[in-house]
């Protein structure tokens, strides 16, 4: 078999077990999935960010936050805005039959456009990023096959959830930032990579905790005062303040702040964010072995090959890629502490610990 052949049958089974299926049961009733169906309907039927007209028609769910006599979802709204254009054709495509959208349809299009799609994407450019770390061609299927069938990327890239998009939109600023430093691209690509840090913010407030480690990266990497060095940082900073500042104007229309998020006028789960810094407020063993080990929802019971990454880490820094391990590894390290020590770590229903 060729290369090329290879690749193509690799990338058409991963490609048919993200599209094929479409676990959707309507009496769940999904907490997580609604609110941001409903911002999306919202945003394009009604030309607002109050997803009151959802809430009366579906019904409200424990994810939706009160706020100024309105109803919101208390998500960040990057995976609701994305999904904006994926909901437009189906309405186009509907209106051609003279009906409308069933919320299953919508369900299925805003999967597609904000999971199953990025995600294909990112698998192509992680393919392309490993290879310098990973030239034998069987070892690299096997690093994406594990990757891409085998962890919380796909159950998350086949559900109206933000998490694999803010980590596909968190993958992709770093690999584009070490490809910078490596002078494989442009700098123009900074604003792109600026763009996908700060778009990973708008769509999972806990993104941010990624972007430290990167940033001090990007900011030592590229400290020199040339003209060159100085324009990544501009322009990955530019880029990272475009969707950050529409975050922070999403808060002031619908919660009167741009530090207020839906999470502060929720009902259901205030007690929890209220808690110390937002809802992290101290370590708890039981947290890091249920989001770990443990057979319920350990991360590592569920995908034991993600411990090759620790050893990984130690063989990279060996092999003289220190940044890329150190910056992998802090990340790491932070996403446990965060689970370990958020009030809520469970994070309710849910397959794996999906706040990691």
């Amino acid at each position: 078999m060729t290369t090329r052949t290879h690749k193509l049958l690799l990338a058409a089974a991963i490609s048919l077990a993200y599209l094929y299926p479409f676990p959707y049961f309507a009496n769940i009733h999904s907490a997580n999935e609604l609110p941001r169906a409903y911002l999306t309907m919202a945003m394009v039927d009604d030309f607002t960010v109050a997803i009151d007209n959802g809430v009366a028609r579906y019904g409200t769910t424990v994810d939706v936050s009160p706020a100024g006599g309105h109803f919101y979802s208390n998500k960040a709204p990057g995976s609701s805005l994305l999904a904006v254009p994926g909901f437009l054709a189906l309405k186009s495509l509907k209106a051609l039959s003279g009906s409308q959208p069933r919320l299953a349809e919508v369900i299925w299009v805003s999967r597609f456009t904000t999971g199953v799609i990025p995600s294909l994407l990112f698998l192509l450019l992680l393919w392309r990023f490993l290879e310098p770390y990973a030239p034998n061609l069987r070892a690299r299927s096997a690093v994406v096959i594990a990757y891409a069938l085998g962890s919380m990327a796909m159950t998350y890239s086949l559900l109206f959830i933000a998490h694999q998009l803010s980590a596909v939109l968190v993958g992709t600023s770093m690999m584009l930032f070490f490809w910078l430093a490596e002078r494989r691209i442009s700098p123009p690509w900074a604003l792109v990579a600026g763009v996908a840090m700060g778009a990973a913010v708008l769509t999972d407030y806990q993104a941010a905790f990624a972007g430290v480690p990167l940033g001090i990266f990007v900011l030592w990497r590229f400290r020199s005062p040339r003209q060159h060095q100085l324009r990544v940082i501009g322009l990955a900073i530019l880029g990272a303040a475009i969707p950050i500042a529409g975050l922070l104007f999403y808060h002031t229309i619908a919660f009167g702040h741009p530090l207020r998020t839906g999470y502060h006028a929720s009902e259901a789960f205030a007690h929890f964010h209220q808690r110390g810094f937002l809802g992290l407020d101290k370590f708890r063993v039981e947290a890091l072995w249920g989001s770990t080990f443990a057979a319920d929802n350990g991360l590592f019971f569920f995908s034991p090959f993600w411990l090759l990454a620790f050893p990984g880490f130690f063989l990279l820094f060996r092999a003289g890629h220190q940044a890329l391990a150190l910056v992998a590894a802090v990340t790491v390290v932070i996403y446990l502490l965060f689970i370990s020590s958020i009030a809520f770590w469970r994070g309710g229903w849910q397959l794996g610990p999906r706040y990691i």
